[in-house]
């Protein structure tokens, strides 16, 4: 990924190209190219690291909008109008994933799009303001950070900062679809998205040519890098739903499979037989475990997944971040499996007050002013969706806005991800669909539905298609091409088959390790 660093001031200060060594040892790896823009007392660092998303810098005579994620070619000139409009980033308009800054003469205006990960980090005072999507760089201004007690008692109560700020009272993060911008004739502004328009119903037999577009979409993402390719392939529903939407893409035989875990596994097992159905078993591997490493290396790396990123991801993310090029593709989705909500709007609010705080932990005061921004924001987001799908939108602005917008917008720093579920088309077509349709997973068996291979028959690791699914299939011309067979179960001998990715000792370090921090920080309860 590019890393931006980008600076308006009031009044002409040193131009940051002149302090660009002290950067340098801040960055994931050296650059293999820096450029410098400015305009009047706007001014841009890019630090180029030839990521798979990397886009083209073309700066005008007036201006220059720079951007990281996936779009058509037309992106930045779409961004640029939304920013000289001062409106938001609508998810009708901009469906893609990605963050954007435009500096001009008479100021910076910054945002990520409203799938939220892709988040850009910023510092202000009153002489200046600065943004940019690798958050310690601005250490250079920030030299004596105060800890956020928010912050502190979303971790405790939650295991992560479930608002949109970070763990420094300095810094800032920008909130999904939103719009910032600053000027020598206005303050720092936000313009805030909302999500009117977002719901059009669509019939069962329309989600096949509407997921034939959005296959489209991301094929040519796939097709136009000469980057590699990764999948974390587990077997379940949503890597499948994946490989299913891209497999007949020009370079889905050059993508590298891999799957975490050990030999017998159910979720190894389930993903060794996709992996044979494709016909990508010389391009598919499975990673597992290893103690042979020293405890002092053991215990570094979990203290590195405890600290890893700036906004709180988790306590336990097992997840570590590698420096490559490769364009990774993700299979994460948020909702597409959930029941339809029956909940009024009051009884919803009520049922998500444990969002703020899921231990029972902290003291009321902490409790109920986070609890209290929580549901502000929910019922500005609510507003305008239907209530069969409040989980639905709650999951995507709440959950990836926050939970995962940490960990990816790290992982974006020294490669591009794609997460196509999370994509504004996937989330319109998730709001859409009948309730019987989300009920029966339809969405992820049309997906896996467009492959070659009968993925849909294969088994899954103790999981299985919901009863009315092979009925609405037949009901859309779509019918399965086979008996779905018996599930892998479970074993009590492979403690971490319900975390993909997360090895057995590992989990059992953090299990032991968190009941102490749980115990001190109950025995503390007034203090939180």
């Amino acid at each position: 990924m590019s890393v931006f660093l980008v600076r308006y001031s009031v009044a002409p200060k040193e131009p940051l190209v002149k302090s660009v060594e002290h950067f340098l040892p801040y960055l994931p790896r050296s650059p293999l190219d820096i450029q410098s823009y400015q305009y009047g007392n706007s001014e841009a660092l890019v630090f180029k690291f030839d990521a798979a998303l990397d886009r083209v810098v073309v700066p005008s005579s007036q201006d220059i909008v720079l951007c990281h994620g996936y779009g058509d070619c037309n992106l930045e000139t779409r961004v640029r109008n939304i920013f000289k409009q001062r409106r938001s980033f609508d998810l009708n308009a901009f469906p893609e994933a990605f963050c954007a800054i435009r500096l001009s003469s008479e100021g910076i205006e910054f945002g990520c799009s409203a799938v939220g990960i892709d988040p850009l980090f910023y510092y202000e005072d009153a002489e200046q303001i600065v943004v940019t999507n690798r958050h310690n760089l601005l250490g250079y201004w920030v030299t004596a950070p105060t800890l956020r007690k928010d912050a502190f008692a979303w971790i405790a109560g939650r295991n992560h900062i479930g608002d949109f700020g970070t763990y420094w009272n300095e810094i800032k993060k920008t909130c999904p679809g939103s719009v910032y911008g600053r000027s020598k004739n206005s303050p720092t502004y936000e313009i805030e998205i909302n999500y009117s328009g977002m719901y059009e119903p669509i019939q069962d037999n329309e989600i096949i040519e509407y997921i034939d577009d959005v296959a489209r979409v991301f094929e040519e993402i796939i097709n136009s890098t000469n980057q590699n390719l990764q999948f974390w392939l587990s077997g379940g529903k949503d890597s499948r739903a994946i490989a299913g939407l891209l497999s007949n893409a020009e370079r889905f035989k050059d993508i590298s499979f891999s799957t975490f875990g050990e030999r017998f596994q159910p979720d190894v097992m389930s993903a060794t037989r996709v992996a044979r159905e494709l016909g990508i078993l010389n391009s598919y591997s499975t990673q597992r475990s290893s103690m042979e490493e020293p405890t002092v290396n053991i215990a570094k790396g979990i203290a590195r997944d405890l600290c890893s990123d700036s906004s709180g991801t988790s306590l336990a993310d097992f997840r570590s971040i590698p420096q490559s090029p490769s364009l990774i593709i993700g299979g994460h989705e948020s909702g597409f499996k959930t029941p339809s909500n029956t909940k009024s709007f009051e009884q919803y609010l009520e049922s998500r007050k444990y969002w703020a705080d899921s231990l029972g932990i902290l003291n009321p005061e902490s409790y109920n002013r986070i609890n209290h921004w929580y549901t502000q924001k929910l019922t500005k987001v609510l507003e305008f969706i239907p209530r069969s799908r409040y989980p639905q939108i709650d999951a995507i602005v709440f959950r990836i806005g926050t939970y995962l917008s940490g960990s990816q917008g790290n992982a974006h720093v020294s490669r591009s991800e794609i997460h196509p579920f999370l994509d504004g088309r996937m989330v319109k077509l998730v709001l859409g669909v009948s309730d019987q349709a989300l009920e029966s997973q339809l969405i992820h068996y049309i997906m896996m539905r467009r492959s070659y291979a009968s993925l849909e028959k294969i088994p899954f690791a103790n999981d299985a298609w919901p009863k009315n699914t092979q009925f609405l299939a037949k009901k859309i011309g779509l019918s399965f091409r086979g008996e779905p067979e018996q599930a892998y179960p479970f074993r009590s001998y492979f403690p971490s088959s319900k975390v993909f990715g997360g090895y057995s000792w590992r989990i059992q370090l953090i299990e032991r390790t968190k009941n102490f921090v749980l115990q001190y920080l109950l025995d503390n309860r007034n203090f939180f």
